[in-house]
């Protein structure tokens, strides 16, 4: 039987009424589902990733063959790992899931021990990217670019974090970063056109004619499916955060069930189409 999105919406819609109304539930289910959803989306951007860095790479040492050889740029000449901007997007991906974890935990009332090791381990992924990025505006044109667009938000994220980290209480530390992490993931999915800009010079012979269009164009659906799931992941954090910062009431909750359902079936047929 076809469920459309409506559909899936409404069945979840009806079914945290039917338990509020029976005074079971405590959001726990709904949080779980927001975290399963964001997962999803995650493993999505985790494609974008490794284009990214098969992209980047082969770019730079095209533009890089007369260069001396520089202990710094060991992960462009080996397909081992991903080169600076590859590694900052996937560790700033990294710590916005972490981050979504623990909003997760924070409405479950999660032991303080794994507030502390999830925050240390978003602020050492925020670390990780605003590192290579720094690495990356040494590299190709259309990187510099892209580093450069995304450095600023990386960077206030992470000084947000540590600054909160202070503060020993985790609730305030959360909500206090919602809107740093909140313009880090708005910035990814603006970010796009500079992912593709790199993802199209790196298929360019040296007359600057693309060699493969199929993959040019198979670029531009792989960016486009995963701003789709942005945009819902923008929406699905947005209203876990209004659930935390107002209480888990009915509106709150339902909210958050119907954005993170939206999520969920957005990311299982672009999956779907994607293995047709």
């Amino acid at each position: 039987m076809h469920f459309s999105r409506a559909c899936y919406r409404g069945v979840g819609t009806l079914l945290i009424l039917i338990s509020l109304i029976s005074g079971c539930s405590t959001g726990a289910r709904e949080f779980e589902l927001y975290r399963q959803s964001y997962a999803l989306q995650f493993a999505e951007g985790e494609r974008v990733v490794e284009r990214l860095g098969t992209a980047e790479r082969r770019l730079w040492r095209e533009v890089a063959q007369s260069r001396d050889f520089n202990p710094n740029d060991a992960k462009y000449y080996v397909d081992v790992g991903d080169p600076p901007l590859a590694t900052s997007v996937r560790a700033s991906l990294v710590a916005l899931r972490n981050y979504n974890d623990l909003l997760a935990d924070l409405s479950s009332g999660a032991a303080g021990d794994r507030f502390a090791s999830g925050a240390s381990s978003v602020y050492s992924n925020l670390a990780q990217a605003r590192t290579n990025l720094i690495s990356a505006q040494s590299g190709p044109g259309p990187v510099v670019v892209a580093a450069a667009a995304l450095n600023p938000f990386v960077s206030i994220a992470l000084n947000t974090f540590a600054r909160e980290a202070s503060k020993f209480a985790f609730r305030q530390q959360l909500l206090a970063a919602y809107g740093p992490m909140s313009e880090l993931l708005a910035k990814l999915r603006n970010i796009t056109p500079q992912m593709f800009n790199i993802m199209r010079a790196s298929e360019m012979d040296k007359f600057g004619r693309i060699a493969d269009l199929k993959q040019v164009e198979a670029d531009k659906k792989l960016l486009a499916s995963w701003v789709i799931l942005l945009d819902e992941s923008q929406a699905s954090m947005s209203a876990a955060y209004e659930a935390i910062r107002q209480g888990q009431s009915t509106v709150t909750l339902t909210g958050l069930n119907d954005a993170s359902t939206e999520l969920r079936v957005l990311s299982e047929q672009i999956r779907a189409e994607r293995m047709k």
